[in-house]
């Protein structure tokens, strides 16, 4: 279920109990203070943001490299492959 979300655009909205409350959401935060790598899109860039502004944990599934990448306060705190597993 997670590859056919992954193929859809925007966000979603999960709350602090596992339930998904909005969908295909665009967020537009800026980008100051993010500090996300070098190559990385504005999927990435947005996660990064929100995390900085709200007390959210974003998880970002790369459409390029197929990473799942996760980030806290605007950084990058964790990057997994899943063919690894």
């Amino acid at each position: 279920m997670l590859k056919e979300f992954s193929r859809l655009d925007g966000a979603f909205v999960v709350s602090d109990s596992g339930k998904i409350v909005s969908a295909y959401r665009y967020l537009e935060p800026g980008a100051e203070g993010v500090d996300i790598p070098k190559g990385l899109g504005a999927r990435h860039m947005a996660a990064g943001a929100i995390t900085r502004d709200t007390n959210a944990v974003a998880i970002v599934l790369s459409e390029s490299d197929g990473l799942v990448r996760a980030f806290k306060r605007g950084r990058k705190v964790l990057e997994l492959d899943p063919e690894a597993y």
